[in-house]
């Protein structure tokens, strides 16, 4: 556990990193295991982020079955959904194709989450 200090600075430097290539300064944070403290909460609202998190968790760093996988998020999703996804995982890109075309075939569009939230992304 860190102090909203080091946190800040932590937020900094990866604001830094992140501006010098996309050159616009980000407003909105998933906190690691989409968990807050208070020290974090605390060094969040002195950023002004607004802190994401999901409402439909895929499990995908528990199910290593790509078929299990996909129905787990096929099943659940609903309008509106924020979708949990890690691009760590090397089964994700079939598993995420073959979700996007469902998805798409089931009349689901995808949004950016500053225009589902109705929330600015970006200074």
């Amino acid at each position: 556990l860190f102090s909203s200090g080091k946190m800040l600075e932590e937020l900094r430097k990866t604001e830094n990193v992140i501006e010098k290539y996309v050159n616009r300064k980000i407003r909105l944070l998933r906190p690691p295991y989409g968990v807050t403290n208070p020290p974090l909460a605390k060094a969040l609202r002195k950023k002004n982020y607004h802190i994401i998190g999901w409402s439909l968790r895929s499990k995908d760093t528990v199910i290593k079955n790509e078929d299990q996988l996909f129905k787990r998020v096929s099943e659940r999703l609903k309008p509106g959904d924020i979708i949990l996804f890690h691009d760590t995982k090397i089964n994700m890109v079939t598993v995420l194709e073959k979700f996007i075309k469902f998805a798409k075939e089931n009349d689901f569009s995808f949004e950016r989450l500053d225009n589902l939230l109705g929330i600015e992304a970006y200074e």
